[in-house]
């Protein structure tokens, strides 16, 4: 009985507060948002995570980027939880299927009570853990309008709020959240922030600051990622060449056609894909040949700004062929016995080093 009266107040006090929960105060929609997690209550909780975006202050801003982080640690104990749960499962039910195997009076009845039990709770356990990524994939949504409502003045102190969040967070996925709304402030102080992050000791921030200058853009953005084409972390590397890809341009496509000469394996298949897609052509791996390209056919490819990236070629949808191992551009079959094979199996070609078979015997394919 108790259930179904709270189940009745819940949507009572929804159908009363989503009717005008856009035009909440600041005050009320923070309570709703503070509200403990029940099934019940979760829409509500969402609508305020979407509501709550009018408010363009420094006392909302802190107040979603405290919530983020705080409601970012619950989600990663459910998932913990649920992990535990899985686990436990797994282990009854094997426990239970030997049991059985050795005779039906051989099953502990206690284990498989507790099975039914660990079920119950691992299905509530997804909908929490699901509910609550929900959330705060809303409230990291959030941060970006909030920031973008400010008044013109007041935008600075905005991204020095973000810089600080930034620096005192521990979530990678947050950190990114808070990067790609700094990133979308027009301040000098973001280049310097961004310039100053390239050259971090810590791996995930340089990482995360090139994830970020993709969105930036333009000649920025490429500037960034020239400093980390010879990182000592290939993640980075390979986010640098896919910035470089982005920006695009004769500068960006100098620096692939040098990292093609000195990478090896995924790095280098990156550098083959970006030249692909920025010039249309497909010279595998023969930086030679890309050279003497490019050193002709310069003037085709169009030229980013400081704030925007090139135009792609009229070409580059030809290029985007990845599948086709002469790259579905005329004359590409010649073009590959010049520029050298590579690894190969049944027309699947790569440059990689390291190469595994699956063979799959299960006849369930």
């Amino acid at each position: 009985m108790k259930t179904v009266v709270r189940v009745s107040l819940v949507l009572l006090l929804f159908l009363t507060v989503t009717t005008t929960l856009e035009a909440q105060s600041f005050g009320a929609l923070r309570r709703v948002i503070l509200r403990k997690y029940t099934p019940e209550g979760h829409a509500l909780r969402m609508k305020a995570a979407v509501a709550i975006r009018q408010h363009g202050d420094s006392q909302t801003l802190r107040f979603v980027i405290a919530r983020i982080r705080i409601t970012s640690k619950v989600h990663q104990k459910k998932l913990a939880t649920t992990k535990e749960v899985e686990e436990r499962i797994q282990f009854l039910s094997q426990k239970i299927r030997k049991a059985r195997r050795a005779g039906p009076g051989n099953v502990n009845q206690s284990n498989v009570g507790e099975l039914e039990e660990r079920r119950v709770e691992l299905k509530d356990l997804k909908r929490a853990s699901g509910d609550i990524a929900e959330f705060l994939d809303a409230l990291r949504k959030s941060v970006a309008v909030i920031v973008k409502n400010f008044p013109e003045r007041e935008k600075e102190d905005a991204l020095k709020t973000m810089i600080k969040a930034f620096r005192k967070g521990h979530d990678p996925q947050d950190k990114l959240v808070m990067l790609r709304v700094i990133t979308s402030c027009d301040s000098p102080s973001v280049g310097l922030f961004l310039n100053k992050l390239v050259v971090s000791k810590d791996d995930l921030d340089r990482l995360g600051a090139l994830i970020a200058a993709e969105n930036w853009q333009g000649l920025r953005a490429l500037r960034l990622a020239l400093i980390c084409l010879e990182d000592q972390i290939w993640q980075v590397r390979a986010q640098a060449i896919r910035v470089l890809k982005t920006v695009g341009g004769k500068r960006a496509a100098d620096f692939l056609i040098a990292v093609l000469a000195r990478e090896d394996g995924r790095l280098k298949t990156d550098a083959i894909v970006a030249l692909r897609y920025l010039t249309g052509e497909n010279f595998r791996k023969n930086e030679h040949l890309w050279k003497k390209w490019l050193d002709k056919n310069a003037y085709l490819l169009a030229e980013p700004t400081e704030t925007t990236n090139a135009d792609p070629p009229p070409g580059r949808e030809v290029a985007k062929s990845d599948g086709d191992p002469t790259g579905g551009t005329p004359g590409a079959a010649k073009r590959q016995e010049e520029g050298g094979g590579g690894t190969g199996f049944y027309g699947v070609e790569t440059t990689s080093k390291h190469v595994v078979y699956v063979l799959d015997f299960s006849g369930s394919m």
